[in-house]
């Protein structure tokens, strides 16, 4: 006897059936991003001010001259790890 589930993510099944399957193919995370989420991560790494796909913008600031700005020492870090 089979039992099919469908293709269900381990969090489904957890809330809806009380168990996981390991190794479950279907398993997976959905991160949604609002444009309010967006905004505020470019508030975080310096963008607040750079239109949304501006070909001629340096998009992370990294130029360090008249018009651009250095990035601060926290800000380097952080997209190190990105």
């Amino acid at each position: 006897l089979d039992v099919s589930y469908g293709g269900l993510s381990n969090d489904v099944f957890l809330m809806d059936y009380g168990f996981v399957v390991k190794g479950n193919r279907w398993d997976g995370v959905s991160v949604p991003f609002t444009t309010e989420m967006l905004v505020a991560a470019r508030e975080v790494v310096g963008l607040g001010g750079t239109p949304f796909g501006d070909p001629d913008a340096d998009p992370l600031n990294l130029k360090d001259d008249d018009i651009g700005t250095p990035l601060a020492e926290w800000q380097s870090q952080a997209i190190s790890h990105v």
